[in-house]
């Protein structure tokens, strides 16, 4: 289910909203340089803007170039309001981890092992999976290049309360 839905994210999200085509594009030189900056300074990137601004856009064109760029696209996750699982942060971080397992070779046996461990990790809290299935096991990854994951649409969770537990 997850990795259906990690695939119909990305090859369903718009590319660009409508009448922001070529305002997108003639910024594609500026964004390979945004993304040299989230390689080389920060830890956490927040693009922000009013709705239609385009932000949804230049995420899904950033996934779109790291998952082309070997081994830097570690997950992503698209918030959509009123959708059964892609307004649910109840799977954010579950969803995560399984793209992080199947993104990267390392990954994937720590974050088996977790889940072996534990199988109830699915039902547990947010800050549980996100420790036990995201931080545990990228600690193993300190000398390898970041793996990025991308979330968008955090305005779009289901509730206040999920968006202030995940930030």
């Amino acid at each position: 289910m997850l990795n259906g839905l990690y695939m119909w994210a990305i090859e369903h999200h718009d590319n660009c909203p409508k009448g922001h085509e070529e305002e997108h594009t003639d910024n594609s030189d500026e964004e390979d340089e945004q993304e040299r900056e989230i390689h080389a300074y920060r830890p956490v990137c927040w693009l922000h803007g009013p709705a239609g601004a385009g932000k949804s856009a230049i995420m899904q064109t950033l996934c779109q170039k790291l998952r082309d760029a070997a081994g830097c696209l570690g997950g992503v996750f698209f918030f959509k309001r009123s959708h059964a699982t892609r307004g649910n942060a109840k799977v954010l971080f579950v969803t995560l981890a399984y793209q992080l397992a199947l993104n990267n070779r390392n990954l994937n046996s720590s974050i088996s092992r977790s889940v072996e461990y534990d199988p109830s990790i699915v039902g547990r809290s947010m800050e549980v999976q996100l420790c036990k299935l995201i931080v545990e096991p990228c600690h193993l990854l300190i000398d390898s290049p970041p793996l990025i994951l991308l979330i968008d649409g955090l305005d779009e969770c289901e509730t206040q309360d999920s968006q202030m537990e995940i930030l």
